[in-house]
């Protein structure tokens, strides 16, 4: 019996090589997905990554184990239409990722009667002719079990891969091939999210090419750096390679990579080696020409110092941090616009190098406001500088049921960057919250909101008489908000 499956959309291999230029996808590339009101919609990879890093692992009752069972048995006897209604059913409540073992356990323990044939058409019908996710995960998990013979099917497999949602999944293929790490590498150079933390979780590092990659390239990711910190300095030979005389190159990326696992938020890193690796790393300092980017690296290490009690670690940071050649470095910064928290931490000036490049380059740098907010002698500076550069009347058209999305609203993300900051300003940037009661976009209008209530916590007053003229605005707009949340917070403000 030849197994024909419906009609369909176009399946999400095609998909994905066909907007694969130069043998990878966009940067900004995303799979297809059905918008469903009231669920997360996840960035490819995303879900997994998260629940591999974050989450326990589901475990699978009986009654999941037993439906589990019975779907690849249709699959096993060639009943593919009711295969994939169960298909369907099944993964609504069980994601790819948890069944991994169980699927697999189940078909290896029945391999003698399970008629392989037919598993094994499945799986690759998933994998090239579904267009949804989860089908294509299983067909995947599925194909990990059997030697791939048919190029067609392993070129099927290095192209899906490609993206972030299934790199994992093919990897977990790729490692029963020939030349498997090779493979395996040849896909992590070409990922850039979840995919390339998966690939190098699970690549050796076999060659000196390999180890220089994860070294150089292994942290780049667009998820978090972290994630792949311990991993490279591990499989990169990081603490070998500090016992011998390093190029600039490998002490810039051992620094980054060290920074990377000040960071355990997420997984482990530093605490893993411990921190006399980054006293092993300074020593190395007197041998290279630092930059104003080492110095950023130095102050991390300071701050961590600082935190852990390590004293040795600290002074040694506070050394270099307080000699002229960083001072002379960070003041170069600050005219970009850089460097601030580390001018801060060496008690220089940045309030008027920012307030100039505010002035200069406002759209490159209004974000970093929050500096001046913070000294009481800058914020009018401050205020009276976004009033004047940006359209106050014109943004002030009403509320609306926006989210703020998408460039015709780059003004109004502006806005709420200073407007955040009021909290505890009480009278203070009047025209701006006027503005951002006025606006189209829900979060502006919530976050003014939230100004004008710490105003009320903060003097013990009636807002009617903090505010007389942001009163009368907030009777205006009440009568118009259309959103019954921010209408009842302003009704609590004019009572």
């Amino acid at each position: 019996m030849t197994y024909h499956p419906e009609s369909q959309p176009q399946s999400l291999y095609e998909y994905i090589a066909e907007n694969c230029v130069d043998g990878e996808l966009p940067i900004d590339f995303s799979l297809p997905q059905k918008t469903e009101k009231g669920k997360i919609q996840f960035a490819d990879g995303a879900a997994d990554g998260i629940a591999m890093y974050h989450m326990s692992a589901e475990i699978l009752d009986s009654e999941a184990l037993d439906e589990m069972a019975s779907l690849i048995d249709l699959i096993s006897d060639g009943k593919m239409e009711a295969a994939d209604e169960a298909l369907t059913d099944f993964v609504e409540k069980h994601t790819a990722l948890s069944v991994i073992d169980p699927w697999q356990e189940y078909v290896i323990k029945n391999r003698e009667r399970l008629q392989a044939n037919n598993l094994y058409r499945y799986s690759v019908d998933k994998l090239l002719n579904s267009s949804k996710i989860n089908e294509v995960k299983y067909g995947m998990i599925m194909l990990e079990l059997f030697t791939l013979q048919d190029e067609r099917v392993k070129d099927a497999v290095r192209t899906v891969g490609l993206s972030d949602e299934f790199t994992l999944f093919s990897v977990f293929i790729m490692r029963k091939w020939e030349n498997a790490n090779d493979e395996i590498f040849r896909l992590a150079k070409h990922v850039h999210g979840w995919g390339r933390i998966h690939a190098i979780e699970r690549l050796e590092a076999s060659t000196q090419e390999i180890s220089d990659w994860l070294l150089h390239e292994g942290t780049k990711n667009l998820i978090l750096p972290a994630y792949s910190a311990l991993s490279c300095f591990e499989k990169a030979d990081v603490p070998g390679r500090l016992q011998k005389t390093l190029s600039r190159k490998e002490f810039v990326d051992i620094g980054n990579i060290l920074v990377c696992m000040l960071d355990e938020g997420a997984c482990e890193g530093i605490s893993v080696v411990g921190d006399g690796v980054l006293e092993t790393y300074l020593e190395h300092v007197q041998s290279q020409a630092l930059d104003f980017s080492d110095y950023r690296r130095i102050s991390a290490f300071f701050e961590y110092g600082s935190e852990n009690d390590n004293h040795i670690l600290r002074e040694n940071c506070e050394k270099l941090l307080h000699s002229e050649e960083c001072r002379r470095l960070v003041d170069q910064a600050l005219q970009r616009g850089e460097g601030l928290e580390l001018a801060s931490l060496l008690g220089m000036d940045y309030q008027k190098p920012l307030l100039d490049c505010l002035e200069r380059q406002f759209d490159e740098h209004y974000h970093k406001v929050f500096y001046l907010m913070n000294e009481e002698s800058c914020v009018d500076q401050a205020i009276e500088l976004f009033a004047r550069k940006l359209p106050l009347q014109q943004m002030q058209t009403g509320p609306a049921d926006e989210m703020g999305l998408g460039k015709e609203y780059a003004d109004y993300r502006k806005l709420i960057m200073i407007v955040q900051q009021l909290g505890d300003k009480p009278g203070k940037g009047e025209q701006l919250l006027q503005t951002a009661l006025r606006a189209p976009v829900i979060n502006n209008r919530n976050m003014a909101l939230t100004v004008l209530e710490s105003w009320v916590e903060m003097v013990g007053r009636p807002f009617k008489e903090i505010s007389p003229a942001l009163y009368d605005v907030l009777l205006e707009v009440k009568s118009q908000e259309m959103v019954e949340t921010v209408r009842e917070r302003m009704e609590k403000l004019t009572v």
